[in-house]
């Protein structure tokens, strides 16, 4: 099992949820640093800048499922540097106050809108 941090079209409800087809919810939260977020249709998070903490929702992804959520943000365990994402371990912080140890996929290109509060929902709104 990986627990993997998703903050954009893999959260519930969302386009992408489906890849998380057998993974377990492990909670909502927010990540406990503060990063850049962007969008440009999807969302970008960034580690160049601290500006808001990040909305999140934490899964625990069996091994088997881990390969097409990795291939969905262009993640290549065997090339980090070279990956479009980069699935990075960071801490989060829970609803329920739990701080987790998880991964998000960090990207360094920036979309053309900055989303200040740290929440997709709010750029899709």
């Amino acid at each position: 099992m990986t627990k993997i941090l998703v903050y954009g079209t893999l959260r519930s409800g969302l386009s992408n949820h489906h890849y998380m087809n057998g993974c377990k919810l492990i909670g909502k939260g927010k990540t406990n640093e503060k990063y850049k977020m962007t969008a440009s249709g999807i969302p970008f998070v960034t580690n160049s800048e601290a500006l808001t903490r990040v909305v999140v929702e934490a899964y625990e992804v069996p091994d088997n499922l881990l390969p097409s959520v990795d291939g969905l943000e262009g993640y290549n365990a065997n090339d980090h540097e070279g990956s479009w994402y980069k699935r990075t371990p960071i801490k989060a912080t829970l609803d329920t106050g739990e701080e987790i140890d998880a991964s998000i996929y960090f990207n360094d290109d920036e979309g053309s809108t900055l989303i200040e509060t740290g929440d997709y929902e709010d750029y899709r709104r």
